[in-house]
């Protein structure tokens, strides 16, 4: 439940100059916490909002290790 930092982190991220072009991919959990909304009401455009589906937990929403 990263809803009470995740704004500000990712506000910082992107305020950050890469000098490239970058895409910061958020995966929701599922939870019933607010973090996803969050993410979302920030409308930052280089953030990705993804949700693979109803209660992926977090192992399920990461790829496979090679």
């Amino acid at each position: 439940n990263e809803e009470r930092s995740i704004g500000a982190l990712l506000e910082r991220l992107c305020a950050v100059d890469f000098g490239v072009p970058f895409e910061v991919v958020v995966v929701d959990d599922g939870s019933r916490a607010a973090t996803a909304a969050v993410v979302e009401a920030l409308g930052l455009a280089p953030v990705r909002l993804l949700r693979p589906g109803n209660n992926a937990s977090p192992p399920a929403s990461r790829p496979p290790a090679d």
